[in-house]
């Protein structure tokens, strides 16, 4: 599991630009994201002894984070083509305004 979280940040580390600890942070979005889903009650988990030789985790519903549509989805919401071309990670879509009255 390891491997496949941190091997891309280490293919990408030889391309330069990006520091280490930045892919390291990026590869593990998902999963910081799932234990917060998590505690709030919305993916679960459940401690099942013997469910597997090395963990008791049984991750039976993680449909935000883990499913193959929500990982395209990560992936194409964090894409750099959605940024600008200066230096800054600003979105090309703007923000809603919270002062805004809604219609």
């Amino acid at each position: 599991m390891f491997v496949g979280h941190y091997g891309p940040s280490f293919a990408l580390r030889r391309t330069g630009g990006v520091p280490l600890w930045v892919l390291f942070l990026a590869v593990q979005f998902v999963d910081v994201l799932w234990s917060i889903l998590v505690m709030a009650g919305v993916e679960k988990v459940r401690l099942t002894e013997g469910f597997t030789a090395s963990s008791p985790l049984d991750l039976y519903y993680m449909p935000y984070t883990h499913s193959l549509t929500a990982s395209i989805s990560w992936a194409l919401g964090s894409s750099p083509s959605r940024c600008s071309g200066s230096n800054t990670a600003t979105s090309s879509y703007p923000l809603p305004n919270p002062r805004r009255s809604l219609p």
